[in-house]
């Protein structure tokens, strides 16, 4: 195949370089665009001078360059309205050139019996990859100013709870046989028939629950026992139908289950667990960067919130933090949007959720297990749940004593000093306790009536 047989725009070409002629400037709007991507080596030779010139802040005439047509004519300028229109277009038809090319170099490839076809099917692909990049818009960069992004009315995020699980990627990682998929369950049922959970009230939207660590059997118990609604609008699939008809969301699987999202209008996709759906290194950054990536950006293409459950890695330390917990990489709590960690002490029956991510502010909410029905009991926000209860040990140890000392309820109590002079002052001021000067120190004590509430 020779080069006039190749895909070309020499019209377009001589047009565009006799509109240059007659506007130089219009090459600062060229952005990319190189000799390469021209057919005809005259017009290559013409367009390298007017880029090599132009660097050095040199100009030209009209009699510099001699463009004429195929028939020896003169050649009508551009107009400088359509240069970035006409560049595009040419960089368009570099791409087919090389494809065609490399289209003719994988058949010559295929037909001779010396080489291999799976390697010439690689190289083939890695080629392709590099003609991608030579593409109209590849080197265009799209870029917002500061005026536009403040003049634009932004929407609220979009919640599937409200407060606590907001469309994107939401990681729920914890240790195994805290109640995970419990909680996961009751989520379903919740936004399934537009229920309240976590002390909120759900809208109801469709939910597709990836149970790919249950079978049909063990769901069904688990539906009858959190005693389910049956018009909630919840779609299951175990793990062999997933493993046929979706598979590794990282290897085609994520492209399946949006085609899913896409057709079937899921608003809250559950995949339980994590593992289960995204095969290879839990370790390997670049493995799970690649993985949850397009997942994370699926969520936002289709208003959907996807809701992946996980585990914590074996040296969860006492501090409790959400995204460092996460088994395996750093990557998967860098991808995610939201962060959900559950703590709960081996049989306890409380246990604490905590939150934080980029749209949910950073909140711990209190649990209690509530073994008849399998379901998580919301308690309320677990930091103002333990003030009260720091609070309710200090107006106890003075109940039960009398009078006493900063120092001696410091004892009594176990708390930190700088945060018991705080809640002392706080009772104080809420008239719960009363504040007496006893010589270089203070005397705490409960009125005579203490019948306030605490």
């Amino acid at each position: 195949m020779d080069a006039e047989q190749l895909p070309h725009a020499r019209p377009k070409e001589r047009e565009l370089l006799a509109g240059l002629i007659e506007w130089p400037a219009g090459l600062d709007v060229l952005n990319g665009l190189e000799p390469k991507h021209f057919t005809s080596p005259a017009n290559k030779k013409i367009f390298a001078e007017m880029v090599k010139r132009r660097a050095k802040s040199h100009s030209w005439d009209r009699t510099d360059f001699a463009l004429t047509d195929d028939a020896g004519h003169s050649v009508t300028p551009l107009t400088s309205t359509k240069f970035e229109q006409t560049a595009e277009a040419l960089q368009n038809t570099y791409a087919r050139r090389l494809v065609v090319q490399l289209a003719k170099k994988l058949a010559k490839d295929a037909y001779d019996e010396d080489k291999d076809p799976v390697e010439a099917l690689r190289s083939a692909s890695e080629s392709l990859g590099r003609i991608r990049h030579h593409a109209a818009k590849a080197d265009a960069l799209s870029l917002t100013s500061v005026q536009q992004l403040l003049a634009k009315d932004w929407p609220e995020p979009t919640w599937i709870v409200p407060d606590v699980l907001p469309v994107g990627l939401t990681i729920f990682a914890g240790k195994s046989k805290k109640g995970k998929s419990w909680l996961a369950m009751q989520i379903a049922s919740a936004v399934g028939t537009g229920a309240e959970i976590l002390g909120r009230r759900a809208e109801r939207r469709k939910v597709l629950l990836l149970a790919l660590e249950d079978n049909e059997r063990r769901l069904a118990s688990r539906i009858r026992k959190q005693q389910w609604s049956r018009d909630a609008d919840v779609d299951f699939m175990t793990l062999r139908p997933f493993m046929a008809e979706i598979g590794d969301l990282k290897n085609g699987g994520g492209d399946r289950l949006a085609a899913a999202i896409e057709d079937r209008g899921y608003s809250l996709v559950i995949i339980d667990t994590l593992s289960r759906s995204v095969y290879g290194d839990q370790n390997d950054v670049e493995k799970m960067t690649r993985a949850l990536a397009p997942i994370q950006s699926m969520a936002f293409e289709h208003d959907c919130a996807v809701f992946m459950i996980d585990h914590h890695n074996k040296m969860t330390a006492q501090h409790k933090d959400v995204m460092i917990d996460i088994l395996g990489s750093t990557a998967k709590g860098a991808v995610s949007d939201t962060g959900w960690g559950i703590y709960r002490d081996r049989g306890q029956q409380q246990a604490e959720l905590m939150l934080t991510g980029r749209d949910v502010l950073d909140q711990t909410l209190a649990l209690e297990w509530d073994p008849g029905h399998g379901k998580w009991l919301y308690q309320g926000n677990a930091v103002e749940i333990e003030m009260t209860k720091r609070r309710q040990e200090i107006t106890e140890a003075i109940r039960e004593f009398g009078p006493m000392t900063t120092s001696v309820l410091r004892e009594a109590c176990g708390q930190d000093q700088s945060i018991l002079n705080k809640r002392l002052l706080d009772l104080c001021d809420s008239g719960v306790l009363i504040r007496e000067k006893k010589g270089k120190t203070f005397l705490y004590s409960l009125p005579i009536s203490d019948d306030i509430p605490i």
